[in-house]
């Protein structure tokens, strides 16, 4: 696509404001994506205007640059992004390619949050780290871009909810993880850095995903960085079969892929489970009770409910397999339930109460929820 770097080099840049016109579908007649910003960083808000009717959706800063690619070439035939540096003028022609013109910038005023309070961050600002200036994070004087400051605060965050597991690794030389459905690898990285600079302890790290091309893309980064114990695998989760691990992740795993891998974690003993949910659309579908009808006929009621439900259960079925479960707060980047982290720690041996508490949870529900693969793994293992 024509221009692409032009579209790489303006989502460096502090996005204030998106606006799209000349919509292609009927029923839309408007749509705008605005920074917001909190304590941890920024994020978007789109607002689609259909029917008269605002629909709201919010994307993380990463994605933003894939989401605004998408609705241009699918959605609409231009678009204005202001940013703090210059406002943009996007113009789909005739041939699908894109037509940039660039203009002074007139929106002065930023959501954005100023950082003139430095967090004593675990992963530190102002120094450059390799992995996070080849991910583009990161410049190679270790300034985070603007663009990307929300996943540095992430990352840290994550390894901060990590590093309060530490006495579980303390005397393990290499730690084994596994990062189930790893994506960009951000955090697949961030353990290993983690682990293999501040702690000064050796790992064997696999990261899988689906995407082949994503894969051997952050296999040539491992290359360049010259890591050890780091590997990517194209593959899917459900097939994989890991080996003696001491520390699964699963972050934003789809819906019931994050089953999958918990499962699969409990069937090797693995001693650290972290996952951050995401997609819980099963028990939507299942849900059905009449007296929890008030919540339950109104869609974005019943949504909140089943995305607690969902995670309530995952943390009983881990209870009864013998995990010590907590559920902190991962990110407030977003208002969904990816909010939410799982973290699990070996504990004991199977616990029947719970696992009657989590039966009793089903049949008040009426569910037959994918958390039942926890059980069934301990069951396969004799847990």
């Amino acid at each position: 696509m024509k221009n692409r770097t032009d579209i790489d080099t303006i989502f460096k840049d502090e996005i204030i404001l998106i606006t799209f016109g000349g919509s292609k579908t009927g029923g839309l007649s408007r749509a705008k994506i605005r920074a917001f910003s909190n304590e941890t960083g920024t994020f978007y808000q789109e607002e689609r205007i259909i029917e008269n009717k605002a629909f709201h959706k919010n994307i993380e800063s990463e994605e933003l640059k894939d989401y605004f690619t998408s609705c241009i070439l699918d959605e609409f035939r231009n678009a204005v992004i202001f940013s703090s540096s210059a406002d943009y003028y996007v113009k789909r022609i005739k041939s699908g390619e894109l037509s940039i013109l660039r203009k002074k910038p007139t929106k002065s005023e930023t959501a954005v949050l100023t950082h003139d309070k430095k967090k004593n961050y675990l992963i530190p600002e102002g120094e450059p780290i390799g992995f996070l200036v080849s991910l583009g994070i990161m410049s190679p004087e270790g300034k985070v871009y603007k663009a990307h400051y929300s996943k540095f605060r992430q990352i840290n965050r994550f390894i901060e909810l990590v590093d309060d597991c530490y006495e579980q690794f303390a005397k393990k030389n290499p730690v084994r993880i596994y990062d189930m459905g790893c994506g960009k690898g951000y955090l697949t990285f961030t353990l290993h850095y983690y682990f293999n600079v501040l702690k000064g302890k050796k790992t064997n790290i696999t990261g899988i995903d689906l995407k082949k091309d994503v894969m051997n893309n952050l296999n040539g980064i491992v290359e360049s960085l010259e890591l050890e114990g780091i590997e990517f695998i194209p593959g899917d989760i459900n097939d994989f079969n890991i080996l003696e691990p001491n520390l699964v992740v699963a972050l934003h795993a789809c819906d019931i892929a994050t089953d999958i891998a918990m499962a699969k974690a409990v069937e090797s003993r693995t001693e650290v489970i972290i996952t951050v949910p995401c997609c819980q659309h099963e028990l939507f579908r299942q849900i059905n009770n009449r007296e929890l009808s008030p919540i339950l006929n109104y869609g974005i009621m019943k949504d909140k409910f089943t995305e607690i439900a969902t995670n309530a259960l995952r943390g009983l079925a881990l209870e009864a397999v013998g995990y010590k479960v907590d559920m902190p707060e991962f990110t407030s980047l977003e208002h969904t339930m990816k909010n939410i982290m799982i973290r699990a720690m070996k504990a004991g041996d199977f616990n029947k109460i719970k696992e009657e508490e989590y039966l009793e949870f089903c049949r008040l529900l009426e569910v037959s929820p994918s958390a039942s693969l926890i059980l069934k793994a301990a069951e396969n293992k004799k847990i």
